[in-house]
């Protein structure tokens, strides 16, 4: 293989490429929606939903979830809902 060359050695995995808003850190109150990806640790409280037909509230134990940052937001499953997320904490 030629120093030119792009090739992946065999058992070696590329190197993920992260945006910009995957790289960096979230503050205390950000919001986010299901479907983003986390961007920072943290514990994250449930701040309604991303619908406004739902109106049944998430059980206590979907109100506060705790995420590790390139995690999905999840939806609340109780309601199978989009929700939107506030970080209230960084871990």
């Amino acid at each position: 293989m030629d120093s030119k060359s792009h090739a992946v050695p065999i058992g070696t995995t590329p190197r993920l490429l992260r945006t910009e808003a995957e790289t960096t850190m979230a503050t205390v109150g950000q919001r986010f929606k299901t479907g983003e990806t986390c961007p920072t640790r943290g514990v994250y409280t449930f701040d309604g939903y991303t619908n406004t037909t739902t109106t049944q509230q998430p059980t206590s134990e979907e109100r506060v979830i705790q995420l590790d940052a390139y995690e999905t937001f999840p939806p609340i499953r109780s309601t199978n809902s989009g929700a939107y997320w506030k970080l209230s904490r960084v871990l």
